[in-house]
């Protein structure tokens, strides 16, 4: 089944608007992790893929939602991430009302979910990482059609854009950057080892 594609990440990381471009290709068919489907058994595949020609995948945004360790050696995997500054950033922006009274759940599930997409990368047979400067600066598109097999339309994009925000909660900041430091080293390193086979 390696025409179905896990795009691994959390919330405003740029995996969303990286599977709007995949989708602008007629051979590719991404869910955007609305459905919050759970991949608990190869078999929930079998229904949707029904095309050779076609690469299916979806967004896998909380750790429950791939609890199954078998779809590892099968699958493709493509890992995103983002520094908390933009992605906070990005969450104060569009929760608006909430915000304030959800910012630190939302720094806890970042960091966790951080942790869990290290601990999936390092299981995972191949796969690729990237993070939102990759997609921004349209470094990680060759390396996606690469991996994927296929080619995107990505010039005209200008989603990747941070937008200005009043988020400025620096100890949250600072006690997220910690994490994605540490996670985004780990990725790199694992990323170059499997660039390099």
């Amino acid at each position: 089944m390696k025409n179905f594609c896990f795009i691994v990440s959390h919330f405003y990381s740029g995996s969303s608007e990286l599977i709007e471009i995949l989708n602008q290709n007629s051979r590719c068919e991404f869910k955007s992790g609305i459905d919050d489907n759970v991949y608990d058994h190869p078999d929930v595949l079998n229904p949707i893929i029904n095309q050779k020609n076609k690469i299916f995948g979806d967004q896998v945004l909380k750790n429950y939602n791939l609890p199954c360790k078998r779809f590892y050696d099968f699958s493709k995997f493509i890992y995103v991430i983002r520094s908390p500054r933009g992605t906070f950033a990005d969450f104060f922006e569009m929760q608006k009302k909430d915000a304030n009274q959800n910012i630190e759940k939302f720094s806890d599930y970042y960091r966790f979910r951080l942790r869990r997409i290290c601990e999936m990368a390092k299981k995972t047979k191949s796969g690729l990482i990237l993070n939102w400067e990759d997609l921004k600066s349209k470094k990680a598109f060759p390396l996606v059609e690469e991996y994927l097999e296929i080619k995107l339309n990505y010039n005209y994009n200008n989603n990747f854009n941070s937008k200005p925000t009043s988020f400025e909660n620096e100890t949250l900041i600072r006690q997220a950057n910690k994490s994605y430091e540490k996670y985004h080293y780990f990725l790199k390193n694992l990323n170059q080892r499997v660039l390099n086979g």
